[in-house]
């Protein structure tokens, strides 16, 4: 970030980035980054990904659009866009972490411990556990975006012991 951009905060980005917006510039620039060509390429990749992308799978789609880009201007880029809540960082399995469009509902991820399999669930299931979490410990968990570990039903249905 330079000292030009502003802080206007998470809650901005998050009321206009699950809209997915055409004008990436003009959207960036609502939230106060500076809109290089760089950085609307790359957010361009992010927005358009069916699902998550590792800044090495951004940067080998954007290359090609600019040649002079490196893989560390993704990576800083995508940490911008992190800090300003337009996209989300999530380890999935064994994989380098992923980057994704922040959608306007949280969702989550079931990723099987043994397969790697990675399932999308609501986030409205842990609508409870963040209400707790508040009530007992005065803690107000940011939910939006995470992974959590185990087995799926297949592999379950694998390892399960045979009757006698």
């Amino acid at each position: 970030m330079t000292a030009r951009e502003t802080q206007p905060g998470r809650a901005a980005a998050q009321s206009v980035a699950g809209d997915r917006p055409r004008d990436l510039t003009a959207f960036l620039q609502t939230l106060g980054v500076r809109a290089t060509a760089q950085r609307v390429v790359i957010l361009q990749s992010v927005r358009d990904a069916p699902g998550h992308l590792t800044a090495e799978e951004i940067y080998q789609q954007v290359r090609e659009r600019l040649p002079a880009l490196s893989v560390v201007s993704v990576y800083r880029t995508l940490e911008v866009f992190g800090q300003r809540g337009i996209v989300t960082r999530t380890r999935l399995g064994e994989r380098a972490a992923q980057w994704e469009w922040r959608m306007s509902n949280a969702h989550h991820h079931a990723v099987c411990q043994s397969c790697g399999q990675s399932q999308e669930i609501s986030g409205a299931l842990f609508t409870d556990v963040v209400a707790q979490l508040q009530h007992q410990y005065g803690f107000q968990a940011d939910l939006h975006h995470m992974a959590l570990w185990g087995i799926c039903g297949a592999c379950t249905a694998v390892r399960a012991p045979t009757g006698s």
